[in-house]
């Protein structure tokens, strides 16, 4: 039972951290922030598909560090789980990989990188059931050495004017 306790608390977590997240990045409306906590799929939806036509794509970086004993461990797991792991995510997310640091002067040593369809794409991932993904996150959370903190960045691609370039 306690797993099962530890998930919920995980999950419960992750949804107010994201929920967080998004308010401070966007600018969430009251009434906005009440229909997610209320669970008010239907008009959420139709906001994110109203949306989504207007957003770009961003690339969402998390940055961590694997326990030092685990690594081989982790990145075997990885190989084998990883396009699963893909095909669990939600609509509007993209795996674009994980990735382990060969040279840098940060804390952290992997990332996971995706390719998320506008920052709409938290709301689904919220609203998003699955047992499969939860179990997922489960098993890369247990690799995670939590003694130093994980960042997250959202970066945006500056895109130039011109459709094509020539050399």
């Amino acid at each position: 039972m306690k797993g099962g306790i530890e998930m919920t608390n995980n999950k419960l977590f992750l949804t107010g951290f994201l929920i967080l997240l998004f308010s401070c990045l966007t600018g969430f409306s009251q009434s906005h922030e009440m229909e997610l906590q209320m669970g008010n799929k239907a008009n959420l939806q139709e906001k994110n598909d109203n949306q989504k036509q207007e957003e770009l794509t961003y690339v969402k970086v998390v940055h961590f560090t694997v326990k030092q004993d685990r690594k081989e461990e982790f990145f075997e797991w990885m190989k084998q789980n990883q396009d699963d792991f893909a095909r669990s995510l939600p609509p509007g997310w993209k795996f674009l990989g994980c990735y382990y640091t060969v040279f840098h002067t940060g804390k952290h040593g992997c990332q996971f990188r995706y390719e998320i369809e506008g920052m709409s794409a938290y709301d689904t991932l919220v609203l998003f059931e699955s047992e499969k993904l939860d179990k997922y996150w489960e098993i890369i959370y247990g690799f995670i050495d939590r003694q130093i903190p994980m960042e997250m960045e959202i970066l945006k691609e500056i895109k130039s004017d011109n459709k094509t370039v020539e050399n």
